[in-house]
C-alpha cells in the first residue's frame, strides 16, 4: 500500500482514509470487504405466498410483486419487440392476427429472457450470502416479517 501525503506524494506518514463498510490494512497487499444489505418488510401472509411462488422479489425496487404485475409491466414492450420483428420478416403473422395462446407464449418468453431482476424465494441463496428472518407482532395482532439479505464482496489489491 502506498503512503499518501497531503498533496498526494509518497511520504512516511499515512493519511487516514475512512470508507464506510470497508476494511483496510497498511500491508503490501490489502483485502477490502463490501457489504450490501436489503431488508424486505412484508406480512406473514406475503412471506408464505413468496415461499410458494405466488410473489417474486423485485431486486431493483426492493419489493414483492405478483407475476400478474410483471406481465402488465412488460407486455407492451414484448408486443413492440414482436412488431419490430414483423417489419424485418414479411412472412411473420401480425400480432393482431396471432392466436391468443401464441401471444401469451411470446410475452412469457420475453419476460423470461429480459427480466432477470425478479427472484423466487428459493433463489435467494444463490444470489445472497446470508439470509436472516425476524418476525414481529404489530399492535393489531398481524405478524410482520423482516427478511434481511446480505451480500459480501471481497477485493484483493496488490502493490
Amino acid at each position: 500500500m502506498k503512503l499518501i501525503g497531503m498533496k498526494g506524494e509518497n511520504t512516511n506518514t499515512m493519511k487516514k482514509v475512512s470508507r464506510p463498510l470497508v476494511f483496510e490494512t497498511n500491508s503490501s497487499s490489502t483485502c477490502s470487504v463490501s457489504i450490501t444489505n436489503n431488508i424486505i418488510m412484508c406480512t406473514q401472509d406475503d412471506l408464505n405466498k413468496w415461499q410458494i411462488g405466488e410473489l417474486l422479489y423485485d431486486t431493483k425496487n426492493n419489493s414483492l410483486i405478483t407475476s400478474k404485475n410483471i406481465r402488465e409491466e412488460y407486455q407492451d414492450k414484448a408486443i413492440e419487440t414482436y412488431q419490430e420483428a414483423c417489419k424485418k420478416d414479411k412472412y411473420r403473422t401480425p400480432w393482431d392476427k396471432l392466436e391468443v395462446s401464441l401471444q401469451n407464449e411470446w410475452v412469457d418468453q420475453y419476460i423470461k429472457s429480459n427480466c432477470n431482476n425478479y427472484l423466487r424465494y428459493k433463489e435467494l441463496n444463490t444470489w445472497y450470502s446470508q439470509i436472516n428472518i425476524s418476525k414481529f407482532v404489530a399492535s393489531n395482532g398481524e405478524t410482520i416479517v423482516a427478511v434481511c439479505v446480505c451480500d459480501y464482496e471481497t477485493y484483493d489489491e496488490y502493490d
